[in-house]
């Protein structure tokens, strides 16, 4: 099943870049990794197999109205057919990795317990393009339980300088003494 999902990810990727589309799929693979992890009625609009397979395609043509995006719509539209599409949210990952791979882009988080100016987060970002040597992509999110400071996830990598992790390195030595 794997090597299945996966040819469905490697033709629609392929299809991209020979349709220079790519980085439309890719706009594209977000926003719908996105709306699935919001809105779970969506998916199972989509993957619901009481509901005729017309109405999703006048649903998905809505959506997908532009000529160029053809070709990714009637992706989704075989996925559907195929009862694969519960499965899209591990396709739409494993394109995005491609993606970044490709492009040497890495994707991450900064924690804070308030909201970055873009001004901060370009000074992050810059740093860990030097860091890295690859373009990267750095979304800001709010942890209050950091107290203070920042903690910065990029890939499996975490970075942290905050006021919990000094307190929990505090108690860690206080205990181990």
């Amino acid at each position: 099943m794997k090597n299945n999902l996966e040819a469905y990810v490697k033709s629609i990727y392929e299809l991209g870049k020979e349709t220079k589309s790519l980085s439309l799929f890719i706009g594209y693979a977000k926003s719908l990794d996105n709306l699935f992890k919001t809105d779970q009625d969506f998916l199972d609009f989509l993957s619901d197999p009481n509901i005729k397979i017309e109405k999703k395609e006048n649903f998905l043509n809505s959506i997908f109205q532009s000529k160029k995006s053809l070709f990714f719509k009637n992706w989704l539209l075989i996925l559907i057919e195929k009862r694969l599409i519960r499965r899209l949210d591990l396709m739409l990952l494993r394109f995005i990795n491609l993606y970044n791979k490709e492009n040497e882009i890495l994707e991450g988080v900064i924690w804070t317990t308030h909201k970055l100016s873009q001004k901060e987060i370009s000074e992050i970002k810059k740093s860990f393009e030097k860091k890295f040597k690859k373009n990267v992509f750095l979304i800001n999110k709010i942890d209050l339980s950091l107290l203070s400071g920042i903690r910065v996830e990029i890939e499996s990598n975490i970075w942290e300088n905050s006021m919990k992790s000094n307190l929990d390195l505090m108690l860690d030595k206080l205990l181990n003494t």
